[in-house]
């Protein structure tokens, strides 16, 4: 719906609200007389001379916008939102959408608001409309495009599966194109030496999100690549996905072969240590199950 309908669709309902008022004063009255909207200290107060009334003018002067008619306006907003009727602009209207449920009457409201959020139209066109998203609601409702989660039996009583949808199908060629925001993103961590862990091994904090993935750490030019295994108790939680893409560092313990050559140094002739200070480095995370494996592995 354009704005220019949807302000014309707002005076209807206004005209519509005003109408069966006007029209029982006039029918009423012989002479002139003076409509009042409102109760106690918050009324509107229209007079009219003669039993001759434009309600488009009625309708106007109510909701007159200059700084003078303000409350008038506010108050005749009002009274129509107790109603259920709402300036497009008011966002009283927001809040009452949010009780629209998918019953009959209002189904077909319901689906072209979803219809102007799928063709990012309306409110939903500004660039980037889901910066602003808070909560990971929009991402569970994308998950429900799985075809195993709608899968069905047809009439024969064989299995058959919904039509794919072209929003799950197009987010799965990207990532299989690795694009986008499924493109390698680069983390920061801080690794330390520490004894008896096995070579090839990555420990960190038990909650870590790196657990059970193949990460290829990054540091002076040197790389290596590693499974983790979060089974240390750290002092501190080991932050999260969000954390991560913020800056925040991983905790990593590394076998001293593995930490030497990471470090990019060997072991001092005098002493026959190496160097023991924390390194930090840069890791990428490779996508669970997505890992090194023998010819002929099937994924879980």
């Amino acid at each position: 719906m354009s704005p220019a309908m949807s302000r014309a669709g707002v005076a209807i309902i206004a005209i519509v609200a005003l109408t069966t008022i006007v029209v029982v004063a006039i029918f009423y009255r012989d002479s002139g007389f003076e409509m009042t909207l409102g109760d106690g200290d918050r009324t509107v107060s229209l007079n009219f001379k003669d039993k001759t009334v434009d309600v488009a003018d009625v309708l106007d002067r109510m909701l007159a916008v200059d700084e003078a008619n303000a409350s008038n306006k506010e108050l005749v907003e009002a009274l129509l939102a107790n109603r259920g009727y709402y300036h497009i602009t008011d966002v009283r209207l927001v809040n009452a959408l949010t009780e629209l449920t998918s019953d009959e009457e209002s189904r077909p409201l319901s689906s072209a608001l979803r219809n102007l959020l799928y063709d990012l139209k309306g409110p939903f066109a500004e660039p980037n409309p889901f910066a602003g998203v808070q909560n990971t609601l929009l991402v569970d409702a994308i998950m429900e495009l799985d075809p195993r989660k709608t899968a069905r039996d047809d009439e024969t009583g064989k299995n058959a599966t919904q039509p794919i949808n072209p929003l799950m199908s197009e987010l799965w060629r990207r990532s299989i194109e690795i694009q986008g925001i499924f493109r390698p993103h680069e983390i920061r961590a801080t690794v330390r030496l520490a004894r008896g862990i096995p070579p090839g091994t990555a420990v960190a904090c038990t909650d870590s999100l790196l657990d059970g993935k193949q990460i290829t750490i990054t540091s002076a030019g040197m790389q290596k690549r590693v499974m983790v295994d979060a089974r240390e108790f750290c002092g501190r939680a080991a932050p999260n996905a969000e954390m991560l893409l913020a800056g925040e560092r991983e905790e990593l313990y590394l076998a001293p072969d593995d930490f030497v050559e990471i470090a990019g140094v060997v072991p001092v002739a005098v002493s026959g240590t190496a160097r023991r200070d924390p390194v930090d480095v840069s890791v990428v995370v490779a996508p669970k199950h997505f890992v090194s494996r023998p010819p002929g592995a099937m994924l879980p």
